[in-house]
């Protein structure tokens, strides 16, 4: 009754609060569904760009060789591993990004995005000039365990492999851009193009010439440069309002950036060593031809892996920064539930997958097909659920800017981790390089869901 007489009483604050309800959810339906439109269009990119980088590895092995296919992982592990000469700085502006666009404050977007684009330009030149230098000293033919390539034409693909790939450095921050304005199925489709270039001038190129490491090389590079500048052109002609100038740039938003981007960096360092330095290891203890087992049943596994970290967990990094600072933490604790359910589902796959690995190895490499130690096979599956397991909780600690507990993991594991390989490896083979990865990885699945939990039982 009192319920009644008090809406009498105020109609008008009543009318008022049912719109403002209205409204809310009118907003959040429209956000739901950019998310979920996002996911269905980076989910057919992304499987449509794994069929091209699975249909890739059979056409560079034939084009390569064994030997040659397992220098070029290698080489190719050891280039990702300059991705830390962004110093985090496109992870750093993709959260600021996120925060300007959710208080609509796009001259600072233009600002940031300007600052991050030189600052990266500059390290990454003041690298290159170290890079030239290391490169120079080093006794490649001894690093690699093969005299395959002499030790001036390992410096001369080591080099302009880096070159080419620190101009991709620069410009991939494109994908920082689509992920800060919630759209990364753009990203899935700027991958999916490198890739068909990649495959297609390969192919056509083979007919012509076999076992060419520096053609490689540039073909690679040259697509992933053409497909980045593509995209950054078609992101600043569908958002003309956020094409910053030089006059844009501003020394003030260096010190957000580097702050955030700092923290990010030495996760970064710590995810190089952990996920990158492996085929290195191997090729070292065991020869290149060894890598291209590891690194295929590495593939074989990341079927699932980038599926799930690449469409559905990183689409909602941004997402989950843009609904904290709109405090729609409801929303928040709805998706993260989600996504532990859909480890159930992920689990059953990867133990199908272990099961059928013999089989889909017969079918997808043919001729060219590798015979995978049983152990290894284990420890890949075992590895890989791991990983999808820690991904749901790191990337929402990301997308809220709770990164400490993260640090401290990683400066754990950056001083462990190449060790353990070293010495497990030299007991159990490659399996043992592996299972140093899984050991350094399990602290931050216990760990990271606690802080997790407590973040979210502070919430009203």
């Amino acid at each position: 009754m009192k319920f009644f007489i008090k809406k009498l009483m105020n109609p008008e604050k009543t009318a008022e609060a049912r719109k403002m309800k209205s409204l809310s959810k009118f907003f959040q339906n429209i956000k739901r569904s950019k998310v979920i439109r996002n996911i269905s269009l980076n989910f057919v990119y992304k499987i449509l760009g794994y069929i091209v980088s699975y249909v890739s590895i059979p056409v560079f092995l034939n084009f390569l060789g064994d030997d040659l296919y397992g220098i070029w992982i290698t080489i190719l592990s050891v280039i990702s591993w300059f991705t830390i000469f962004d110093v985090g700085l496109g992870n750093g502006l993709r959260n600021n990004l996120s925060e300007s666009f959710s208080k609509k404050n796009y001259s600072k977007a233009k600002s940031l995005i300007i600052t991050n684009y030189l600052l990266n330009f500059l390290i990454c030149l003041l690298f290159f000039v170290v890079i030239f230098f290391v490169v120079n000293s080093l006794d490649f033919i001894k690093l690699f365990s093969t005299d395959l390539l002499s030790n001036d034409q390992f410096q001369g693909i080591f080099l302009l492999c880096s070159f080419l790939f620190l101009i991709n450095l620069v410009l991939k921050n494109v994908n920082q851009l689509y992920y800060a304005t919630e759209e990364p199925s753009y990203n899935g489709l700027n991958i999916l193009i490198f890739q068909l270039l990649a495959l297609g001038i390969i192919v056509i190129i083979s007919i012509f010439v076999s076992k060419n490491l520096i053609l490689m090389v540039i073909i690679y590079n040259l697509s992933l440069i053409f497909s980045n500048l593509y995209f950054t052109f078609l992101f600043f002609k569908k958002y003309p309002y956020l094409k910053p100038g030089f006059s844009d740039f501003n020394l003030t938003h260096c010190k957000p950036l580097l702050n955030l981007g700092f923290k990010f960096f030495l996760i970064q360092i710590s995810g190089i060593i952990l996920f990158s330095t492996d085929n290195l290891i191997v090729s070292y203890l065991f020869g290149p031809k060894y890598v291209t087992e590891y690194s295929l049943i590495r593939k074989y596994y990341m079927i699932l892996t980038s599926v799930h970290s690449g469409i559905i967990l990183n689409s909602l990094w941004s997402s989950y920064t843009i609904a904290y600072n709109n405090g729609n933490t409801l929303w928040i604790k709805k998706v993260y539930k989600k996504n532990l359910l859909l480890l159930i589902l992920l689990l059953i796959l990867f133990v199908f997958m272990f099961f059928f690995q013999k089989t889909f190895f017969g079918i997808w490499l043919g001729s060219n097909n590798v015979v995978v130690d049983g152990n290894l096979n284990l420890l890949w599956c075992v590895y890989s659920f791991a990983y999808a397991v820690n991904g749901v909780n790191v990337i929402l600690l990301n997308g809220l800017n709770v990164l400490k507990a993260q640090l401290i993991l990683a400066i754990i594991t950056a001083v462990i981790n190449i060790p353990l390989s070293l010495f497990l490896g030299s007991i159990f083979a490659s399996s043992g390089v592996i299972l140093a990865t899984l050991i350094c990885l399990s602290p931050g699945i216990i760990i990271f869901p606690v802080i997790i939990y407590n973040i979210m039982k502070r919430w009203k």
